[in-house]
């Protein structure tokens, strides 16, 4: 479906790779079954990368914070607070990562232009982390908005993009 992604990829040498590593294939189906449409999107000699590919962050990864720690701070300050966890749990959850933001960019420049109505938490430094920030942002056309925010915030249209590497077996 988006071969335009990746056209020069072997897709039987990534078949290949995905009998050989079942953990990646269950991952991938993960993602599919919250909603992320995982395609693959990047190839190069070592493997390829597969990742979340819908035009809107999923429904069921929205309202969350960026992480742990985040969700303790969140908990601690208002207990009846309700939110839905946090992305890098959800990621983890389903053996994937966020995506960086140079993920989402090639993302952005190589797929056809869309507008997201929502935000999407990404992997983050960990010098703006450890002040309190979290990489978020959002996709207008061909470009993406990428900014730096509060890790605890949730809102009801903000959640995360997904990605995992898969390596070649030959």
């Amino acid at each position: 479906k988006n071969k335009n992604l990746c056209p020069n990829l072997d897709i039987d040498r990534a078949e290949r790779a995905l009998i050989a590593a079942p953990e990646k294939l269950w991952s991938a189906n993960e993602m599919r079954k919250n909603g992320h449409e995982p395609a693959i999107y990047f190839a190069d000699g070592t493997g390829f990368d597969i990742g979340t590919r819908a035009d809107e962050t999923p429904q069921s990864t929205r309202n969350c914070v960026f992480d742990e720690k985040a969700a303790e701070w969140v908990k601690e300050r208002w207990p009846n607070e309700q939110f839905n966890e946090n992305a890098k749990a959800q990621a983890r959850a389903m053996g994937a990562n966020l995506m960086t933001e140079k993920q989402a960019e090639y993302i952005a420049k190589n797929t056809d232009p869309y507008y997201e109505e929502n935000w999407s938490y990404y992997d983050t430094p960990e010098d703006i982390r450890k002040a309190g920030g979290a990489l978020d942002g959002v996709r207008g056309g061909s470009n993406l908005s990428v900014l730096r925010g509060y890790a605890r915030y949730h809102y009801t249209d903000r959640g995360w993009r997904g990605t995992l590497r898969v390596n070649f077996v030959d």
